[in-house]
């Protein structure tokens, strides 16, 4: 056989699956082949035979479609008869599973995994688990929330393996290890809903993009649920009610956005990093008196992200800058620009206003309508 196109197990791509359905696993197969030493147990080159092929004929790796719960499908692919996994699932499955169910066995056994945005996410993570951060990259991506994703359907294409190759797939599992092995679901997702605290900092990242995903697919009022729910239950905490304005400005409620900004900010007012937002949405309602008293004050607050605490404060100064003019007072307002980068600009391209350039230009001919004429 001339050397065929390898690729070890975590290389393999949505366009590999594209291109060749089904994946064999060449350890223990080819070793009369000139290349297999440079190959270990997982390496798999393409199906060469004939489809569907018969499971029996060697390990697979097949593609696959994955269906969420709410009804979107992804590519995907398993593995189907993978002497490993097998093993591993059959000394699992002669234990006694904590809620795991035959579809947790195969889970463990054909351990699918789901391609998104150029990216692989696996859900079998063994007894390490799968990492939380791996997990947040899923629910970014998917823009969405546990339940409306798992379970998860998966089934091999039409007509590249025989038989039935079908599956579950209920959440991140991992394998435990305590006098028994058990399979257990982490998280599950019937639990995750009322997960609102107490979370670490990355499942707050988790759910928080999760709810502004939602609001950015149009499904803002279940967003403001959420959002209702989370600062109800923990009213001083500032970032869910910067959460709860963000939706607001999405689904067009500026006053309601404003509201919930200025209580981010009573609930931490030594944190520099929440001002700039309530400012902005002052800009966009007409409260420029507003937009200036709290750019002071926030240039005055000591706390907040070290790492963004300079960034924070060019929004202040340009915000305040803008305030200004809009007072009347473009000779102020310039005063205020000098310390920026010539290049400044904040917000959406094509408002000149956001921009230093543009704003300095605007503070020039008000300044030059405001002398008397000679």
């Amino acid at each position: 056989m001339t050397r065929p196109l390898l690729r070890q197990d975590w290389e393999l791509s949505v366009e590999d699956f594209q291109n060749h359905p089904l994946w064999l696993a060449v350890h223990g197969r080819d070793q009369s082949e000139e290349w297999y030493e440079q190959c270990d147990e997982e390496t798999f080159r393409p199906w060469d035979g004939m489809f569907p092929a018969a499971p029996q004929s060697g390990a697979f790796l097949v593609a696959a479609w994955m269906k969420l719960r709410k009804g979107r499908t992804y590519p995907g692919a398993f593995y189907v008869n993978l002497p490993e996994v097998a093993a591993d699932a059959s000394s699992i499955a002669r234990y006694s599973f904590d809620g795991a169910s035959a579809d947790d066995v195969a889970a463990a056994m054909r351990q699918p995994r789901i391609f998104h945005e150029n990216r692989c996410s696996y859900f079998w993570g063994g007894k390490r688990g799968v990492p939380s951060s791996d997990q947040e990259v899923f629910y970014l991506a998917l823009q969405d929330v546990p339940e409306n994703i798992f379970p998860i359907t998966y089934e091999a294409l039409p007509g590249v393996i025989s038989g039935s190759h079908r599956g579950i797939v209920r959440g991140f599992y991992r394998l435990l290890s305590s006098g028994i092995n058990r399979v257990i679901i982490d998280p599950d997702p019937g639990q995750v809903e009322q997960a609102v605290m107490p979370l670490d900092g990355e499942q707050n990242g988790t759910l928080i993009q999760s709810i502004t995903g939602l609001a950015q697919q149009g499904n803002w009022r279940d967003a403001l649920t959420r959002a209702d729910d989370l600062v109800a239950a923990h009213p001083r905490e500032s970032r869910y009610w910067t959460l709860k304005a963000t939706v607001h400005a999405i689904s067009g409620n500026l006053p309601d956005a404003l509201l919930s900004a200025i209580r981010a900010v009573e609930c931490d007012p030594s944190n520099r990093g929440l001002y700039p937002w309530v400012c902005v949405l002052q800009l966009q309602v007409g409260d420029f008196q507003g937009c200036l008293d709290y750019s002071n004050s926030g240039l005055a607050a000591k706390a907040g992200p070290r790492e963004s605490r300079s960034w924070h404060t060019d929004q202040l100064i340009f915000l305040s800058a803008r305030a200004l003019y809009e007072l009347g007072h473009p000779a102020e307002s310039a005063d205020r620009l000098v310390s920026l980068p010539p290049t400044y600009a904040m917000g959406k391209r094509g408002d000149a206003l956001m921009t230093k350039k543009g704003l300095l230009r605007a503070c020039q001919t008000a300044r030059r309508k405001m002398r008397p004429e000679s």
